[in-house]
């Protein structure tokens, strides 16, 4: 018996360009309805995971490491897995396999895997890479991340987001940058998630290539992007003041941190997300997706991504607020 190669979903994107509320509308749609996931996340506590989990029951976790650095190897293990499983019907039937990448992945070492790893290759096709950039933020994100430049080189489809926060005059510089990185490149737009998954597959090619022609990527390499701090907080906070402490931070070192996501316990709402990225402006508090009692949600905190190094008052100030919370 002949079995087609699954086709590959690569979803990439810098930190809090909106990945993961497009993921999570996209799971829905009959389209996406048999479709597993891998998500990877930077940190130790995941987040995503649990924000998709009510749309798919196959989600895969891999956590601490981005997919481009030293989580490579186990992407590569757990697709060999995912594999195994489907073929035993140790885990549902999927259709398609959706990699969910860290903010901080430079997609281009995941499409090398696919290409050349034996068994990768021959048992899943590349069906596409999405990358999603805030465009409120997007232009500076070219000029000085690395890892923006090459989610933007690597990718077939780029969704910019959070389209309703930015000018048409910003626009067009934007537009044009992103031409001069990857002129193949199909565009789209979306505003809370208003981008389907059908539009989507109609803008992808039927093939492919895992290197557009064209584009010449260099790899990102050297230091660590980011440090990645989880602060526990294992007291009900009023949302105010918990509000109120993070804009504080943020206001003396918002150059210093580039994420904050988690989920924390408040006094009048609940167990509750809290979401915030470069360009908003102010923490995002919503209801949570899973609710207390069952035993595979993550801990209450909150996880605070940074960039490497970390300057010496913000550490003090993490540290600061991990001592009062730590009751």
């Amino acid at each position: 018996m002949v079995t087609r190669p699954i086709p590959v979903y690569l979803l990439t994107g810098y930190l809090g360009s909106g990945k993961t509320s497009l993921l999570n509308r996209w799971l829905q749609e009959p389209v996406w309805a048999q479709a597993a996931v891998v998500v990877n996340e930077f940190g130790q506590v995941g987040f995503d995971q649990q924000v998709i989990s009510g749309a798919v029951q196959s989600a895969q976790l891999l956590q601490g490491a981005c997919v481009c650095c030293e989580g490579l190897p186990a992407l590569s293990e757990m697709l060999a897995d995912v594999f195994w499983a489907r073929l035993h019907r140790q885990v549902p039937r999927f259709e398609q396999l959706i990699i969910e990448t860290t903010g901080l992945a430079d997609p281009h070492p995941v499409l090398e895997a696919l290409r050349t790893d034996p068994l990768l290759s021959k048992r899943y096709r590349l069906g596409g890479v999405i990358t999603t950039l805030n465009a409120s933020v997007g232009l500076d994100l070219l000029t000085t991340s690395r890892q923006a430049q090459a989610q933007v080189q690597a990718a077939h489809v780029v969704v910019l987001t959070k389209m309703d926060l930015v000018a048409d005059h910003a626009l067009s510089a934007l537009r044009q940058r992103l031409c001069q990185l990857n002129p193949l490149a199909t565009f789209a737009t979306s505003a809370h998630a208003n981008f389907s998954a059908q539009q989507l597959l109609a803008l992808l090619p039927s093939t492919p290539s895992a290197h557009p022609p064209l584009v010449n990527p260099s790899p990102v390499q050297g230091q660590p992007h980011a440090h990645s701090v989880f602060i526990p907080m294992h007291q009900a906070l009023q949302a105010p003041r918990l509000l109120a402490w993070l804009a504080l931070g943020l206001a003396q070192f918002g150059a210093d941190i580039l994420r904050i996501k988690g989920h924390v316990q408040l006094v009048d709402s609940g167990y509750s997300a809290l979401q915030w990225s470069l360009g908003d402006s102010q923490p995002e508090l919503s209801p949570a997706s899973q609710q207390p009692g069952r035993s595979d949600l993550p801990p209450a905190g909150l996880t605070f991504i940074t960039r490497a190094p970390l300057s010496a008052s913000c550490q003090a100030w993490l540290a600061q607020w991990a001592r009062a919370l730590d009751l």
